[in-house]
């Protein structure tokens, strides 16, 4: 069997075998057997997996901070949001989105939605000391099988958003100092920016 169904064993019950949990041969999921043949046994479910299913929604109901309630059958279902709630499981809208509150240290998540125009939305807000850092999500693989050593790795293309190419890295059109001596250092993050990090922090 597979995921979390148990292995079919025989036990005797009452001087008669007994396949437990005696899935469908097939599916490999309990069978309630068959109502016209009594040779067809229905699956006889061990308590062991019964425990480790309650076992399991206990340990998740439990990482969201609520104390688990039987009495409650949508309890599972209202820990799960769209919203920016603490002890929440994230749920994603219709277009793939979901809100979240912004970071509070500086290994924090940073949610950046891609801008619309100049503007966007997202866990930093737009501002002007901001707005040259953003990235989006350019392609996928776009130099896959290119180049005369053929580059077979799968990688993903991010473009800044105002797009910092039309800065040189320095005046000897090299790498010398590499990012943090750059021009395009200085047009991303300003004369005193100290880093990426400083803007979002």
């Amino acid at each position: 069997m597979s995921g979390m169904y148990p292995d079919s064993q025989t036990i005797e019950i009452f001087g008669e075998e007994a396949r437990r949990p005696g899935a469908d041969p097939e599916t490999g999921r309990f069978t309630n057997g068959s109502f016209s043949s009594p040779d067809v046994k229905p699956s006889f479910i061990p308590a062991r997996t019964i425990n480790l299913i309650l076992d399991c929604l206990t340990e998740l109901i439990g990482k969201c901070s609520e104390a688990p309630n039987p009495a409650a059958a949508g309890q599972l279902a209202a820990l799960i949001t769209p919203l920016a709630a603490a002890h929440k499981i994230i749920q994603r809208d219709a277009h793939g989105r979901a809100k979240a509150a912004a970071p509070a240290g500086k290994d924090g998540i940073d949610l950046l939605a891609a801008p619309a125009g100049n503007g966007g939305t997202g866990g930093q807000p737009q501002s002007e000391s901001c707005k040259n850092s953003r990235i989006t999500l350019a392609a996928f693989n776009p130099y896959k099988g290119a180049g005369d050593n053929e580059t077979v790795q799968n990688h993903i293309r991010f473009d800044f958003a105002n797009v910092p190419l039309r800065k040189r890295m320095n005046p000897a059109n090299d790498n010398t100092g590499g990012y943090r001596a750059s021009e395009v250092r200085v047009f991303l993050e300003g004369a005193d920016g100290d880093g990426i990090g400083s803007l979002t922090g």
